[in-house]
């Protein structure tokens, strides 16, 4: 096999894994046996330590001496220190976009009404999947991908707790108007503005998360 062809295979085995993950039908806690996973998906055992070793690296996994590998638990202290670091991100991804086309406004809008129209037939996955295909579109002007990669890895863990903990109608109410406002910013070239609209959409989003989490993590 080609290292090419390896790197695809272990980023696939990745992909799949990570969405049992933040959808949860991979539990929080769980211990992952890397030979029953490497037999399910069909690959090797040093495939599929790769891929656990990779995921570990972009915060999904633990590896604990002697018991493997298991799937982080879902605590307060990880929003609080994800959701900075996105809008931070974010904020800053858009500041290096180049200028927003007619034809991107289009497609914001386009998926801002799916969107909407998702929420309001109570569908929250569907819903979820359309929102971070907006939060793509915004930024697809960004040429930095180290950028866009460490968003990516940031907002597929925030995803987690949305999948979870945000099925309210009215949040998604909010981040419909929050889209419009930032697509009416972002249209006529005031980014700064939009930026200070992203920081507070993503800021209320964990707040959201937060009431919805019943219990506290220590310091």
């Amino acid at each position: 096999m080609s290292k090419k062809m390896r790197n695809q295979n272990k980023a696939g085995i990745e992909e799949r894994l990570s969405k049992l993950i933040v959808t949860g039908k991979l539990k929080p806690s769980t211990r992952l046996v890397e030979s029953a996973l490497a037999e399910k998906m069909g690959v090797s055992r040093t495939l599929m330590r790769e891929a656990l070793m990779g995921l570990e690296r972009r915060g999904f996994l633990k590896h604990v001496a002697e018991q493997g590998f298991h799937i982080n638990p879902m605590t307060s202290r990880e929003v609080r220190e994800i959701y900075p670091l996105i809008w931070t991100l974010e904020c800053l991804g858009l500041k290096m976009c180049s200028a927003f086309g007619a034809e991107r406004i289009q497609a914001l809008t386009d998926l801002n009404n799916q969107f909407r129209e998702a929420s309001e037939e109570s569908n929250p996955h569907q819903a979820r999947d359309i929102d971070t295909k907006w939060h793509e579109v915004l930024l697809a002007g960004c040429r930095n991908k180290t950028l866009i990669n460490m968003l990516s890895d940031l907002k597929l863990r925030a995803y987690r707790y949305e999948c979870a903990y945000m099925s309210k109608q009215g949040a998604f109410e909010v981040s419909v108007q929050q889209h419009a406002q930032i697509i009416s910013l972002v249209s006529n070239g005031r980014i700064d503005e939009a930026a200070q609209v992203i920081e507070l959409h993503w800021d209320q989003g964990m707040r959201v998360v937060l009431e919805e989490l019943d219990w506290t993590e220590p310091d």
